[in-house]
């Protein structure tokens, strides 16, 4: 009988220290990975601290401007790309047609010079940085009527009579 009552004191001592650690440990990573995967964790929480959103890398924007607003058929401009992909070479176009290309530096930046294209009509035409997987807005420009040589028309007044090719000269 004496026999019978030491094995039940064997079966009631406490676990071994290391033990119960383990047991706990796993205990834990199976009740955690459940609530990562459902995305409750999506947060790292510490109690003296409170809780802070997870750590991502975020990659900025691409941005493209140029140096134009009224222009004429035929006139060079610079598109200012900053924030792209380094290495990558972009394509401006206007009103959907080519005009320039050029190719980022290890910064994501490149100043690409391109050509107003002649035959487009008066009015405003978007022009966009295309290439490498991204394709940015770099804003409108307003292409003018023009004569010839790039004057811009003046009104003429009857009967001025100016001394020019048939002008009268008074």
């Amino acid at each position: 009988m004496a026999e019978i009552g030491s094995s039940v004191r064997k079966r009631r001592r406490p676990a071994p220290a290391g033990r119960m650690r383990a047991f706990l440990a796993l205990l834990l990573v199976a009740t955690a990975v459940p609530l990562m995967a459902a995305g409750a964790a999506a947060q790292a929480c510490d109690p003296a601290y409170g809780c802070f959103p997870p750590t991502t890398v975020t990659t900025p924007t691409p941005i493209c401007t140029h140096n134009g607003d009224l222009v004429s058929g035929g006139e060079s401009l610079v598109a200012t790309v900053t924030n792209a992909p380094a290495g990558v070479t972009l394509q401006i176009t206007v009103a959907g047609v080519v005009s320039g290309s050029g190719t980022t530096n290890a910064s994501g930046q490149a100043g690409i010079p391109f050509t107003v294209p002649s035959g487009l009509g008066a009015g405003q035409h978007q022009v966009f940085a295309v290439g490498g997987g991204i394709s940015v807005n770099c804003g409108p420009l307003t292409v003018t009527a023009v004569l010839g040589g790039g004057q811009t028309p003046t009104p003429t007044t009857a009967g001025s009579g100016g001394g020019g090719p048939g002008g009268g000269g008074g």
